[in-house]
């Protein structure tokens, strides 16, 4: 059996003073007093550049040095020479954007199979917002309000971001029509800017400054920061 990937989910507002809580267990993940960090800003569509760049400086303020993956598109997704930094690569980071483009740049790619290859080795993956939403088996459509399958790199899960105003009871009616129906083992996570979890295996451990809202079919609930829940 492969080894459990470790992956950070964060609900948003990525690169800022607020994540620092949140990145500092993600970072501690890898196991490195000096990681090689590498941020993949393909969620980013129209400033990818811009994005990977507040990366690589925010982890430089913090005493790490990154390095970006410039792929933006599904073709660049299946060119391996264009991500061969992932090699040595001891946490990715994906940040936020739109969550259909990045799913359809990476589903089924050269990229999403080594991503998924070097998380079994050991490198600890992390994604905000657009990049947390990928990861699991389901996937939210913003613009459609539809639900559907994700990278599913985190199997019955789906993940709400920026959560942190939502009506809880309304989002459990919405989920229960959308995704609980026909998906009834699936739980979803709320997830607010600069909070979230990290999750090892079917192990959960809420970071950041918010609680984590976990839906379920039969109800939601409650978890406070450095709780820990089974998923």
């Amino acid at each position: 059996m492969k080894p459990s990937i470790t992956i950070g989910l964060l609900g948003g507002n990525e690169f800022t003073e607020g994540c620092l809580a949140a990145d500092t267990i993600i970072l501690g993940k890898t196991n490195k007093k000096q990681p090689n960090i590498v941020i993949l800003p393909t969620a980013n569509v129209h400033h990818p550049d811009i994005a990977a760049h507040n990366g690589i400086q925010y982890f430089s303020h913090l005493g790490h040095s990154a390095c970006s993956i410039m792929v933006t598109n599904r073709q660049e997704a299946d060119t391996p020479a264009l991500f061969d930094k992932l090699s040595d690569c001891d946490l990715l980071y994906l940040p936020g954007g739109e969550p259909q483009h990045l799913y359809q740049s990476l589903k089924n790619t050269a990229l999403i199979e080594s991503i998924s290859n070097r998380g079994h080795q050991g490198m600890v993956i992390a994604g905000s917002s657009a990049g947390a939403m990928v990861m699991g088996e389901l996937l939210k459509n913003p613009s459609l309000g539809t639900w559907e399958f994700g990278l599913g790199l985190i199997p019955n899960l789906g993940v709400i971001p920026h959560h942190e105003h939502a009506d809880y009871v309304e989002t459990h009616e919405q989920l229960v029509e959308t995704v609980f129906n026909e998906h009834s083992n699936t739980v979803v996570y709320g997830i607010s800017i600069e909070s979230g979890c990290v999750i090892t295996g079917d192990q959960v451990t809420v970071i950041g400054h918010d609680n984590l809202i976990a839906y379920r079919k039969s109800g939601y609930s409650e978890y406070t920061v450095n709780e820990q829940l089974s998923l």
